[in-house]
C-alpha cells in the first residue's frame, strides 16, 4: 500500500489554525521573516501571479493546477514563524527514516520471496517502497542534507549518529536505483568539492578520485543500477535508440520539442490549455511508440512533460517559463555563498528538469517547503554562533 499523503493536508490545517490561534506571537516572526526575504517573496509572487492571470485570461483557473499553486505559496509561508527548524528537520527525519526501514524491509521479503527478483521496472515498485519511486529520491535526497546540517550543530554521538543515518539513506537509494538524485547528489558532492571545500588542489584532486572510486564500486556491487544505467553500445545513434526503449523521457521530450516547433504555437503564451496540451501529447505517443516496447505503458499512462520548465513554457509560453526560471535565478543570486541551501535549490532544480511538481499534491507542497528551508537555513548560518546543543 503506497503511503496517504492526506495526514499532510491535515497537518497543513492545523499549522494554519496554529498561526491564527496564537496570531500576537506568530505574526511578529512570519512579519520579520518576509520582511527579510521581501524580494524573495516578489519574485515567486510575479511567477504564482503570472500564473493566475494567464490562467484567467483562458479561463482555466478550474484546474487542479490552480489549486495545488496556492498550496505553494501555504506551505512556503506557512511555517515561517519558527524559531529553531531544527525541531521541524528532527521530525521529518524521524517520519522519513520509518518510511526507509518500511520499505527496505518490504524490498528484502520481496528478494527473498520472488524468483525474479525486479527493482529496475515495473508498477509493483512504488507499493513496496510505499511512496513513488521519484518523490522518495527526492525526500531521501533532502534528508542528507538535513543530516549534513544538523551535523554542523552536533557534538560527539549525535553528530555521528546523523553521518550514520545519511549514509543509510544513500544505501537505500541505491537499493531502489534512484538514477536521478543519485547523479544530483554527486554533482551535488562535485560542487563542494570544487567550490566549497577550504582546502588546497591536492585534496581536492583526492577527494574527486574517492568520488569516482566510490561510484564504480557502487555500479559493481549494485545489479539493480547497472540494468538501470545499462548501454551495450556507445555509438551516439545506437544509444538513442536504447535510451528510447528504457527512458521514456526521452519520446515525452521528443513529442514536447514537436509541440514547441508547430506553426500555430505560440511562443509567448503558449497553448493555454491544458487539456489541449494533454490531446497534443497524447497524439504524438501514438505516433512515436508503435515500434517500441513501453507503447502500451505509454498509451495507458499518457505522461506529462515530465519537466516543469518545459511544461510552463509549453502551457504559459516564454513568459511562464521566464518567470519560473527567474525563482531558481534570484534565489541561486542569495544563497550560493552557503553550501547546505544552495545543494538544496540545486536538487529542487533537478528534480524540476525531470518531473512536473507542480501537478501533483506532494510536489507542490516540497516546492513550497524547500523554497522555505532554503531561505531559512541560509539564514541560520548568519546567526549560527546563537545554535547549541
Amino acid at each position: 500500500m503506497v503511503f496517504g499523503f492526506k495526514i499532510v493536508n491535515i497537518a497543513l490545517i492545523a499549522l494554519i489554525l496554529f498561526v491564527l490561534l496564537d496570531w500576537k506571537r506568530t505574526k511578529k516572526n512570519i512579519y520579520t521573516y518576509l520582511k527579510s526575504y521581501k524580494i524573495a517573496y516578489a519574485v515567486i509572487g510575479i511567477f504564482l501571479g503570472y500564473q493566475f492571470l494567464h490562467g484567467l485570461f483562458f479561463q482555466e483557473l478550474g484546474e487542479k493546477r490552480f489549486g495545488l499553486l496556492g498550496l505553494v505559496a501555504l506551505s512556503s509561508i506557512v511555517l515561517s514563524w519558527l524559531s529553531d527548524i531544527r525541531v521541524l528537520l528532527k521530525i521529518y527525519l524521524s517520519v522519513l527514516t520509518v518510511l526507509a526501514v518500511r520499505g527496505m524491509a518490504n524490498v528484502a521479503n520481496y528478494y527473498f520471496d520472488s524468483i525474479n527478483f525486479n527493482m529496475v521496472e515495473g508498477g509493483h515498485i512504488n507499493g513496496l517502497l510505499l511512496v513513488s519511486r521519484p518523490y522518495l529520491g527526492f525526500l531521501l535526497a533532502l534528508g542528507i542534507l538535513f543530516c549534513a546540517y544538523l551535523i554542523r550543530f552536533s557534538y560527539g554521538k549525535i553528530k555521528w549518529f546523523y553521518c550514520g543515518l545519511s549514509f543509510f539513506y544513500i544505501v537505500y537509494l541505491i537499493v531502489i536505483g534512484n538514477r536521478i538524485q543519485l547523479v544530483s547528489l554527486v554533482f551535488v558532492l562535485l560542487i563542494y568539492i570544487l567550490i566549497y571545500l577550504k582546502t588546497n588542489w591536492k585534496y581536492k584532486t583526492l577527494g574527486l578520485i574517492a568520488v569516482c572510486l566510490s561510484i564504480l564500486s557502487v555500479f559493481y556491487f549494485s545489479t539493480t543500477l547497472k540494468k538501470r544505467f545499462e548501454l551495450s553500445s556507445f555509438n551516439q545513434s545506437e544509444i538513442i535508440e536504447q535510451l528510447k526503449e528504457q527512458e521514456p523521457r526521452i519520446i515525452i521530450w521528443s513529442c514536447a520539442k514537436d509541440l514547441a516547433k508547430e506553426r500555430d504555437f505560440n511562443k509567448f503564451i503558449g497553448l493555454g490549455k491544458e487539456k489541449l496540451l494533454q490531446a497534443k501529447m497524447a497524439d504524438c505517443y501514438d505516433v512515436k511508440t508503435k515500434n517500441n516496447r513501453l507503447r502500451e505503458y505509454f498509451m495507458k499512462s499518457l505522461f506529462g512533460t515530465h519537466n516543469q520548465f518545459i511544461e510552463y513554457y509549453l502551457l504559459t509560453g516564454f513568459l511562464g517559463f521566464l518567470t519560473f526560471t527567474g525563482v531558481f535565478f534570484y534565489f541561486w543570486k542569495i544563497l550560493k555563498k552557503e553550501f547546505i541551501p544552495m545543494a538544496m535549490l540545486i536538487l529542487l532544480f533537478n528534480f524540476c528538469m525531470v518531473e512536473n511538481l507542480m501537478n501533483v499534491q506532494l510536489g507542490s507542497y516540497l516546492f513550497g517547503f524547500v523554497i522555505w528551508l532554503c531561505l531559512s537555513i541560509n539564514q541560520t548560518f548568519k546567526h549560527k554562533n546563537n545554535f547549541s546543543f
